[in-house]
Protein backbone atom coordinates (compact mmCIF):
# COMPACT_ATOMS: atom_id res chain seq x y z
CA UNK A 1 0.00 0.00 0.00
CA UNK A 2 1.30 3.16 -1.11
CA UNK A 3 0.15 6.63 0.20
CA UNK A 4 0.28 9.66 -1.18
CA UNK A 5 2.03 12.87 0.09
CA UNK A 6 0.32 14.51 2.96
CA UNK A 7 -1.79 17.32 2.21
CA UNK A 8 -0.42 20.76 3.47
CA UNK A 9 -2.30 21.29 6.68
CA UNK A 10 -5.61 22.76 7.02
CA UNK A 11 -7.80 24.52 9.46
CA UNK A 12 -11.38 24.68 8.83
CA UNK A 13 -13.46 21.69 9.16
CA UNK A 14 -15.69 20.19 6.37
CA UNK A 15 -13.75 16.62 5.21
CA UNK A 16 -13.23 14.84 1.67
CA UNK A 17 -14.44 13.05 -1.18
CA UNK A 18 -12.80 10.26 -2.43
CA UNK A 19 -13.07 8.54 -6.16
CA UNK A 20 -12.03 4.80 -4.58
CA UNK A 21 -11.28 2.15 -6.81
CA UNK A 22 -12.13 -1.49 -5.76
CA UNK A 23 -9.68 -2.65 -3.47
CA UNK A 24 -8.41 -1.12 0.03
CA UNK A 25 -9.12 2.15 0.39
CA UNK A 26 -6.80 3.97 3.41
CA UNK A 27 -6.69 7.26 4.50
CA UNK A 28 -4.55 8.26 7.72
CA UNK A 29 -5.44 11.86 9.58
CA UNK A 30 -3.16 14.13 11.23
CA UNK A 31 -4.42 16.81 13.57
CA UNK A 32 -2.17 19.54 15.82
CA UNK A 33 -4.14 21.46 18.72
CA UNK A 34 -2.99 25.58 18.00
CA UNK A 35 -3.62 25.68 22.11
CA UNK A 36 -5.27 29.54 21.61
CA UNK A 37 -8.03 29.11 23.82
CA UNK A 38 -9.13 27.16 27.17
CA UNK A 39 -11.31 24.52 24.83
CA UNK A 40 -11.18 20.84 24.82
CA UNK A 41 -10.83 19.87 20.98
CA UNK A 42 -11.13 16.46 20.03
CA UNK A 43 -11.39 15.72 16.07
CA UNK A 44 -13.99 12.97 15.04
CA UNK A 45 -13.36 11.91 11.72
CA UNK A 46 -16.24 9.66 9.91
CA UNK A 47 -15.84 7.49 6.98
CA UNK A 48 -18.80 6.63 4.71
CA UNK A 49 -19.97 4.92 2.00
CA UNK A 50 -21.47 6.28 -1.33
CA UNK A 51 -24.71 5.08 -0.20
CA UNK A 52 -23.70 7.04 3.38
CA UNK A 53 -23.83 4.09 5.46
CA UNK A 54 -20.86 4.92 8.40
CA UNK A 55 -18.02 2.38 8.29
CA UNK A 56 -15.84 4.18 10.97
CA UNK A 57 -15.98 6.42 12.98
CA UNK A 58 -13.03 7.52 15.44
CA UNK A 59 -11.42 10.33 17.51
CA UNK A 60 -8.43 12.33 17.96
CA UNK A 61 -8.39 13.27 21.74
CA UNK A 62 -7.45 16.92 22.77
CA UNK A 63 -3.36 17.28 23.32
CA UNK A 64 -4.20 18.28 27.14
CA UNK A 65 -2.17 21.45 27.26
CA UNK A 66 -2.65 24.54 28.05
CA UNK A 67 -4.43 27.43 26.56
CA UNK A 68 -0.63 28.86 26.27
CA UNK A 69 0.75 25.63 25.55
CA UNK A 70 1.59 26.58 21.74
CA UNK A 71 1.32 24.48 19.17
CA UNK A 72 0.66 20.67 20.42
CA UNK A 73 1.86 17.58 19.35
CA UNK A 74 0.87 15.86 16.46
CA UNK A 75 -2.02 12.84 16.88
CA UNK A 76 -2.48 10.41 13.77
CA UNK A 77 -5.56 7.96 13.38
CA UNK A 78 -6.07 5.59 10.33
CA UNK A 79 -9.39 5.30 8.67
CA UNK A 80 -9.88 1.47 6.40
CA UNK A 81 -12.36 -0.16 4.41
CA UNK A 82 -12.31 -2.66 1.77
CA UNK A 83 -14.03 -1.10 -1.69
CA UNK A 84 -16.05 -3.57 -2.99
CA UNK A 85 -17.72 -1.04 -5.94
CA UNK A 86 -16.51 1.93 -6.78
CA UNK A 87 -17.81 4.81 -5.70
CA UNK A 88 -17.62 8.49 -4.02
CA UNK A 89 -16.82 7.75 -0.74
CA UNK A 90 -16.28 10.33 1.97
CA UNK A 91 -14.88 11.64 4.84
CA UNK A 92 -16.55 14.11 7.45
CA UNK A 93 -14.42 15.77 9.80
CA UNK A 94 -15.73 18.10 12.71
CA UNK A 95 -14.04 19.16 16.11
CA UNK A 96 -15.63 19.69 19.64
CA UNK A 97 -15.98 23.21 21.16
CA UNK A 98 -14.64 24.28 17.28
CA UNK A 99 -17.32 24.87 14.81
CA UNK A 100 -14.74 26.54 12.26
CA UNK A 101 -11.72 24.61 12.75
CA UNK A 102 -9.65 27.94 13.87
CA UNK A 103 -8.28 25.94 16.80
CA UNK A 104 -6.38 23.08 15.47
CA UNK A 105 -4.88 21.98 11.69
CA UNK A 106 -5.00 18.94 10.39
CA UNK A 107 -3.83 17.04 7.24
CA UNK A 108 -4.55 13.73 5.91
CA UNK A 109 -3.01 11.20 3.17
CA UNK A 110 -4.35 8.10 1.01
CA UNK A 111 -3.80 5.47 -1.32
CA UNK A 112 -6.81 6.86 -3.01
CA UNK A 113 -5.58 8.88 -6.46
CA UNK A 114 -8.75 10.63 -6.64
CA UNK A 115 -10.07 13.47 -3.93
CA UNK A 116 -11.26 16.76 -2.98
CA UNK A 117 -11.48 18.65 0.41
CA UNK A 118 -14.26 20.19 1.72
CA UNK A 119 -13.51 22.84 4.50
CA UNK A 120 -16.72 24.26 5.05
CA UNK A 121 -16.28 26.19 7.99
CA UNK A 122 -19.99 26.18 9.67
CA UNK A 123 -22.50 28.95 9.11
CA UNK A 124 -22.10 32.35 10.15
CA UNK A 125 -24.96 35.22 10.01
CA UNK A 126 -23.09 36.79 7.14
CA UNK A 127 -22.51 36.14 3.39
CA UNK A 128 -21.81 32.30 2.24
CA UNK A 129 -18.04 32.81 2.29
CA UNK A 130 -15.92 29.51 2.73
CA UNK A 131 -12.46 30.43 2.56
CA UNK A 132 -9.37 27.85 2.51
CA UNK A 133 -7.36 28.20 5.76
CA UNK A 134 -3.51 26.66 4.55
CA UNK A 135 -1.36 26.38 7.48
CA UNK A 136 1.92 25.03 6.73
CA UNK A 137 4.41 27.22 5.65
CA UNK A 138 7.17 25.12 5.76
CA UNK A 139 6.81 23.93 2.38
CA UNK A 140 5.02 24.57 -0.90
CA UNK A 141 1.60 23.86 -1.84
CA UNK A 142 -1.20 23.93 -4.58
CA UNK A 143 -4.81 25.10 -4.09
CA UNK A 144 -6.23 23.22 -7.60
CA UNK A 145 -10.28 24.50 -8.59
CA UNK A 146 -12.42 24.57 -10.99
CA UNK A 147 -12.61 28.19 -12.22
CA UNK A 148 -16.21 29.78 -12.92
CA UNK A 149 -16.93 30.28 -16.67
CA UNK A 150 -17.08 33.88 -16.20
CA UNK A 151 -15.06 36.81 -14.78
CA UNK A 152 -13.95 36.19 -11.46
CA UNK A 153 -11.55 37.65 -8.52
CA UNK A 154 -8.80 36.17 -6.20
CA UNK A 155 -8.22 37.45 -3.03
CA UNK A 156 -5.11 36.06 -0.50
CA UNK A 157 -4.39 37.03 2.99
CA UNK A 158 -2.12 35.60 6.27
CA UNK A 159 1.08 34.83 3.71
CA UNK A 160 4.26 34.91 5.15
CA UNK A 161 5.67 37.99 4.44
CA UNK A 162 9.30 35.81 3.38
CA UNK A 163 7.28 35.38 -0.11
CA UNK A 164 6.74 37.82 -2.74
CA UNK A 165 4.48 36.29 -5.40
CA UNK A 166 1.82 33.28 -6.13
CA UNK A 167 1.29 32.27 -9.37
CA UNK A 168 -2.15 31.20 -11.10
CA UNK A 169 -1.91 28.44 -13.95
CA UNK A 170 -4.64 27.80 -15.89
CA UNK A 171 -5.98 24.51 -17.06
CA UNK A 172 -3.87 23.66 -19.47
CA UNK A 173 -0.88 24.69 -17.11
CA UNK A 174 0.04 27.92 -18.34
CA UNK A 175 0.98 30.64 -16.05
CA UNK A 176 -2.49 33.10 -16.32
CA UNK A 177 -0.55 35.92 -13.59
CA UNK A 178 1.84 36.49 -11.08
CA UNK A 179 0.51 38.03 -8.13
CA UNK A 180 2.68 40.55 -6.36
CA UNK A 181 2.49 40.16 -1.95
CA UNK A 182 2.82 43.04 -0.17
CA UNK A 183 1.83 42.94 3.38
CA UNK A 184 1.07 38.89 3.48
CA UNK A 185 -1.76 39.88 0.59
CA UNK A 186 -2.54 40.20 -2.98
CA UNK A 187 -5.37 39.86 -5.32
CA UNK A 188 -6.13 39.57 -8.95
CA UNK A 189 -9.17 39.13 -11.17
CA UNK A 190 -9.65 36.66 -13.68
CA UNK A 191 -10.92 37.99 -17.28
CA UNK A 192 -14.03 36.50 -18.74
CA UNK A 193 -12.38 35.28 -21.82
CA UNK A 194 -9.44 33.86 -19.99
CA UNK A 195 -9.15 29.80 -20.88
CA UNK A 196 -11.53 27.54 -18.75
CA UNK A 197 -11.43 23.90 -19.77
CA UNK A 198 -12.57 21.04 -17.90
CA UNK A 199 -9.67 20.70 -15.89
CA UNK A 200 -8.92 23.13 -12.52
CA UNK A 201 -7.00 26.42 -12.10
CA UNK A 202 -3.85 25.93 -10.04
CA UNK A 203 -2.89 28.60 -7.18
CA UNK A 204 0.91 27.70 -6.56
CA UNK A 205 2.35 29.17 -2.79
CA UNK A 206 5.92 29.00 -2.39
CA UNK A 207 5.01 28.60 0.82
CA UNK A 208 1.60 26.76 2.03
CA UNK A 209 0.17 29.40 4.15
CA UNK A 210 -2.93 31.48 3.13
CA UNK A 211 -6.34 32.48 3.71
CA UNK A 212 -7.84 31.78 -0.24
CA UNK A 213 -11.24 33.41 -1.18
CA UNK A 214 -11.63 32.67 -4.79
CA UNK A 215 -15.16 33.44 -6.41
CA UNK A 216 -17.46 30.58 -7.76
CA UNK A 217 -15.44 28.31 -5.18
CA UNK A 218 -15.46 29.76 -1.91
CA UNK A 219 -17.50 32.11 -2.29
CA UNK A 220 -20.82 32.27 -4.85
CA UNK A 221 -24.03 34.10 -6.54
CA UNK A 222 -27.16 33.60 -8.91
CA UNK A 223 -24.88 33.16 -12.14
CA UNK A 224 -22.65 30.27 -10.48
CA UNK A 225 -23.28 26.92 -11.83
CA UNK A 226 -21.63 25.18 -9.30
CA UNK A 227 -22.90 27.24 -6.15
CA UNK A 228 -22.43 26.42 -2.31
CA UNK A 229 -19.55 23.43 -3.23
CA UNK A 230 -16.49 24.44 -1.58
CA UNK A 231 -13.81 21.80 -3.18
CA UNK A 232 -10.34 22.25 -4.21
CA UNK A 233 -7.78 19.66 -4.11
CA UNK A 234 -3.77 19.89 -3.65
CA UNK A 235 -2.99 18.55 -6.55
CA UNK A 236 -3.85 18.54 -10.56
CA UNK A 237 -3.91 14.85 -10.60
CA UNK A 238 -6.18 13.85 -7.45
CA UNK A 239 -9.07 16.38 -9.27
CA UNK A 240 -12.01 14.13 -10.20
CA UNK A 241 -15.37 15.86 -11.34
CA UNK A 242 -17.41 16.05 -8.06
CA UNK A 243 -19.06 19.45 -8.78
CA UNK A 244 -20.10 17.95 -11.86
CA UNK A 245 -21.90 14.53 -10.85
CA UNK A 246 -22.69 15.61 -7.33
CA UNK A 247 -26.34 13.89 -5.81
CA UNK A 248 -25.72 11.69 -9.27
CA UNK A 249 -28.58 9.07 -7.66
CA UNK A 250 -30.65 9.48 -4.36
CA UNK A 251 -31.65 8.46 -2.18
CA UNK A 252 -28.55 7.73 -0.91
CA UNK A 253 -29.76 5.08 1.15
CA UNK A 254 -33.36 3.23 1.51
CA UNK A 255 -35.52 0.31 3.97
CA UNK A 256 -38.43 -1.50 2.85
CA UNK A 257 -40.77 -3.32 4.52
CA UNK A 258 -43.29 -5.22 2.87
CA UNK A 259 -45.30 -8.39 2.69
CA UNK A 260 -43.54 -11.82 1.29
CA UNK A 261 -44.04 -11.67 -2.60
CA UNK A 262 -45.91 -8.66 -2.56
CA UNK A 263 -44.33 -6.32 -5.66
CA UNK A 264 -43.20 -2.98 -4.77
CA UNK A 265 -42.02 0.20 -6.33
CA UNK A 266 -39.89 2.66 -5.24
CA UNK A 267 -38.14 5.66 -7.26
CA UNK A 268 -34.33 6.89 -7.63
CA UNK A 269 -33.78 9.89 -8.34
CA UNK A 270 -31.31 10.79 -11.15
CA UNK A 271 -29.64 14.26 -11.03
CA UNK A 272 -27.64 16.32 -13.75
CA UNK A 273 -25.78 18.65 -11.41
CA UNK A 274 -23.51 19.46 -15.12
CA UNK A 275 -24.19 22.29 -16.73
CA UNK A 276 -24.61 20.35 -20.24
CA UNK A 277 -26.89 17.34 -20.58
CA UNK A 278 -25.65 13.87 -20.38
CA UNK A 279 -26.65 10.03 -20.00
CA UNK A 280 -26.24 8.09 -16.76
CA UNK A 281 -26.27 4.40 -17.01
CA UNK A 282 -28.20 2.06 -14.20
CA UNK A 283 -27.06 -1.38 -12.86
CA UNK A 284 -27.64 -3.98 -10.13
CA UNK A 285 -25.55 -5.80 -8.30
CA UNK A 286 -26.61 -7.78 -4.83
CA UNK A 287 -23.71 -8.34 -2.42
CA UNK A 288 -25.56 -11.59 -1.32
CA UNK A 289 -27.55 -13.79 -2.94
CA UNK A 290 -29.55 -12.13 -6.14
CA UNK A 291 -32.99 -11.74 -6.04
CA UNK A 292 -36.13 -10.58 -7.75
CA UNK A 293 -35.61 -6.74 -8.68
CA UNK A 294 -35.04 -4.80 -11.61
CA UNK A 295 -34.96 -1.45 -13.30
CA UNK A 296 -37.20 0.77 -15.38
CA UNK A 297 -34.46 1.26 -17.69
CA UNK A 298 -30.73 1.23 -18.36
CA UNK A 299 -29.96 3.81 -19.01
CA UNK A 300 -31.35 8.08 -19.18
CA UNK A 301 -30.66 11.25 -20.37
CA UNK A 302 -30.69 14.06 -18.24
CA UNK A 303 -30.14 17.88 -18.72
CA UNK A 304 -28.32 20.40 -17.24
CA UNK A 305 -29.34 20.58 -13.62
CA UNK A 306 -32.34 18.57 -13.93
CA UNK A 307 -33.55 15.47 -11.92
CA UNK A 308 -35.38 12.35 -13.32
CA UNK A 309 -36.93 9.78 -11.61
CA UNK A 310 -35.91 5.75 -12.29
CA UNK A 311 -38.33 3.27 -10.98
CA UNK A 312 -37.29 0.20 -8.94
CA UNK A 313 -39.36 -2.46 -8.75
CA UNK A 314 -39.32 -5.85 -6.36
CA UNK A 315 -40.42 -8.52 -5.02
CA UNK A 316 -39.81 -8.98 -1.45
CA UNK A 317 -38.48 -12.05 -0.29
CA UNK A 318 -38.42 -14.22 2.44
CA UNK A 319 -35.53 -12.93 4.18
CA UNK A 320 -33.75 -9.22 4.69
CA UNK A 321 -31.98 -8.68 1.26
CA UNK A 322 -30.17 -5.82 -0.37
CA UNK A 323 -29.09 -4.49 -3.71
CA UNK A 324 -27.01 -2.17 -4.55
CA UNK A 325 -28.14 0.75 -7.71
CA UNK A 326 -25.02 1.97 -9.42
CA UNK A 327 -25.09 5.16 -11.65
CA UNK A 328 -21.87 5.99 -14.05
CA UNK A 329 -21.73 9.30 -15.70
CA UNK A 330 -21.48 9.42 -19.13
CA UNK A 331 -19.69 12.70 -19.16
CA UNK A 332 -17.34 12.33 -16.74
CA UNK A 333 -15.10 8.97 -15.64
CA UNK A 334 -17.38 9.25 -12.14
CA UNK A 335 -19.49 5.96 -11.11
CA UNK A 336 -21.03 5.58 -7.79
CA UNK A 337 -24.38 3.89 -6.13
CA UNK A 338 -27.03 3.74 -3.58
CA UNK A 339 -28.96 0.97 -1.76
CA UNK A 340 -32.13 -0.53 -1.28
CA UNK A 341 -32.56 -2.88 1.50
CA UNK A 342 -35.79 -4.84 1.84
CA UNK A 343 -37.53 -7.19 4.97
CA UNK A 344 -40.40 -8.93 5.02
CA UNK A 345 -42.64 -8.25 7.80
CA UNK A 346 -44.57 -4.80 9.23
CA UNK A 347 -42.20 -1.98 9.64
CA UNK A 348 -41.47 -1.41 13.60
CA UNK A 349 -42.85 2.15 13.40
CA UNK A 350 -45.60 0.83 15.60
CA UNK A 351 -43.06 -1.01 18.27
CA UNK A 352 -43.15 1.73 20.72
CA UNK A 353 -39.76 3.11 20.96
CA UNK A 354 -36.52 2.10 23.15
CA UNK A 355 -35.29 5.27 24.78
CA UNK A 356 -33.80 6.99 24.55
CA UNK A 357 -33.06 7.66 21.22
CA UNK A 358 -29.29 8.07 20.06
CA UNK A 359 -28.73 10.26 16.92
CA UNK A 360 -26.18 9.02 14.69
CA UNK A 361 -24.27 10.27 12.05
CA UNK A 362 -26.90 9.50 8.69
CA UNK A 363 -29.17 6.99 10.57
CA UNK A 364 -32.14 8.63 9.92
CA UNK A 365 -35.82 7.79 10.59
CA UNK A 366 -35.99 5.35 7.68
CA UNK A 367 -32.95 3.30 8.29
CA UNK A 368 -33.82 2.82 11.31
CA UNK A 369 -37.70 2.03 11.46
CA UNK A 370 -38.12 1.74 7.81
CA UNK A 371 -40.40 4.72 7.70
CA UNK A 372 -41.53 6.05 4.72
CA UNK A 373 -44.16 7.83 4.55
CA UNK A 374 -46.37 8.57 1.49
CA UNK A 375 -46.50 11.89 1.27
CA UNK A 376 -44.47 14.91 -0.12
CA UNK A 377 -41.96 16.09 2.82
CA UNK A 378 -40.55 18.39 1.55
CA UNK A 379 -42.30 20.98 3.79
CA UNK A 380 -44.55 21.42 6.55
CA UNK A 381 -48.14 20.44 6.48
CA UNK A 382 -51.05 23.28 6.34
CA UNK A 383 -54.68 22.47 7.27
CA UNK A 384 -57.89 24.46 5.75
CA UNK A 385 -60.95 25.40 7.68
CA UNK A 386 -62.15 21.77 6.75
CA UNK A 387 -59.20 20.01 8.07
CA UNK A 388 -57.62 18.99 4.90
CA UNK A 389 -54.16 18.88 4.03
CA UNK A 390 -51.89 21.13 1.80
CA UNK A 391 -47.96 21.08 1.24
CA UNK A 392 -45.87 23.12 -0.75
CA UNK A 393 -44.12 20.52 -3.10
CA UNK A 394 -41.43 21.09 -5.80
CA UNK A 395 -44.30 20.95 -8.19
CA UNK A 396 -46.81 23.09 -6.89
CA UNK A 397 -49.57 22.38 -4.13
CA UNK A 398 -50.29 18.87 -2.96
CA UNK A 399 -53.63 18.03 -1.10
CA UNK A 400 -55.11 14.57 -0.03
CA UNK A 401 -58.07 13.73 -1.92
CA UNK A 402 -58.22 9.55 -1.48
CA UNK A 403 -54.91 10.47 -2.85
CA UNK A 404 -51.94 12.76 -2.84
CA UNK A 405 -52.43 15.07 -5.89
CA UNK A 406 -51.11 18.17 -7.27
CA UNK A 407 -53.65 20.96 -7.77
CA UNK A 408 -53.68 23.37 -10.00
CA UNK A 409 -51.49 21.64 -12.02
CA UNK A 410 -52.70 23.89 -15.46
CA UNK A 411 -51.89 27.21 -13.25
CA UNK A 412 -48.52 29.25 -13.38
CA UNK A 413 -48.59 28.10 -9.81
CA UNK A 414 -47.43 24.82 -10.54
CA UNK A 415 -44.64 25.75 -12.44
CA UNK A 416 -43.45 29.23 -9.88
CA UNK A 417 -40.44 28.91 -7.68
CA UNK A 418 -41.60 28.77 -4.14
CA UNK A 419 -38.27 30.47 -3.48
CA UNK A 420 -37.74 30.35 0.83
CA UNK A 421 -42.24 30.69 0.85
CA UNK A 422 -43.25 27.50 2.31
CA UNK A 423 -46.31 28.49 3.30
CA UNK A 424 -50.24 27.54 2.50
CA UNK A 425 -52.83 29.88 4.13
CA UNK A 426 -56.48 29.99 4.05
CA UNK A 427 -58.88 32.22 4.68
CA UNK A 428 -62.51 31.88 6.76
CA UNK A 429 -63.86 30.80 3.37
CA UNK A 430 -61.25 28.35 3.00
CA UNK A 431 -59.68 29.89 -0.44
CA UNK A 432 -56.26 28.99 -0.82
CA UNK A 433 -52.99 31.37 -0.67
CA UNK A 434 -49.60 30.98 -1.68
CA UNK A 435 -46.64 32.97 -2.25
CA UNK A 436 -43.84 32.20 -5.43
CA UNK A 437 -41.91 33.79 -7.77
CA UNK A 438 -43.28 33.87 -10.93
CA UNK A 439 -40.98 34.67 -13.84
CA UNK A 440 -38.76 36.51 -11.35
CA UNK A 441 -41.70 38.60 -9.89
CA UNK A 442 -42.84 38.38 -6.48
CA UNK A 443 -46.53 37.12 -6.77
CA UNK A 444 -49.36 35.97 -4.72
CA UNK A 445 -51.79 33.11 -5.71
CA UNK A 446 -55.40 32.67 -5.19
CA UNK A 447 -57.75 29.72 -5.55
CA UNK A 448 -60.99 29.94 -4.60
CA UNK A 449 -62.40 26.80 -6.22
CA UNK A 450 -60.42 24.48 -3.86
CA UNK A 451 -57.38 24.87 -6.10
CA UNK A 452 -58.94 23.46 -9.33
CA UNK A 453 -57.50 27.21 -10.44
CA UNK A 454 -55.03 29.59 -9.13
CA UNK A 455 -54.64 33.38 -10.33
CA UNK A 456 -51.38 35.40 -9.94
CA UNK A 457 -51.38 38.78 -8.67
CA UNK A 458 -47.87 40.76 -8.96
CA UNK A 459 -46.85 42.32 -5.80
CA UNK A 460 -45.15 45.25 -5.46
CA UNK A 461 -41.15 44.89 -5.07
Amino acid sequence: MTLSEWTPAIGGVGGAYFLASSGDLTIEIEKCDRNQRRHITELRAILFGPDRQVIQDITIPDDGLTSDGGMGPTQTATLFTQVQHPGIYGMMVMVSNDRYGEDILWRFRTNCSKYLIETSRGHKDARHEEPIVLLDPDRAGDVCFLPRSGQFEIHLSDLPNTISAVALFDANNQIVATLPVADGKTSYTVAPNASRGEHPYRLHFPKAQATVVIDGVTRWDDTDVYPDLSLWSPSVDAYFPLPQTRWLITPYQQTIYGALNEEKTVLLNIHNNDAKETTVDLSLTFPEQSWQAHLSTGQITVKSKETVPVELTFTVPSNAAIVHVHAQSGNHPVTTYATLKVHPGKTPTHIPLNLPLVLKPFLHENEQFGYKPDYPVENQVYFDPQNRPYIRASEGVMTYRKTWQTIGAAQSVSSAHAGPWTKVAFDADGDIYVLAMNQGVPTLFHSSDDGQTFKGYPLPT
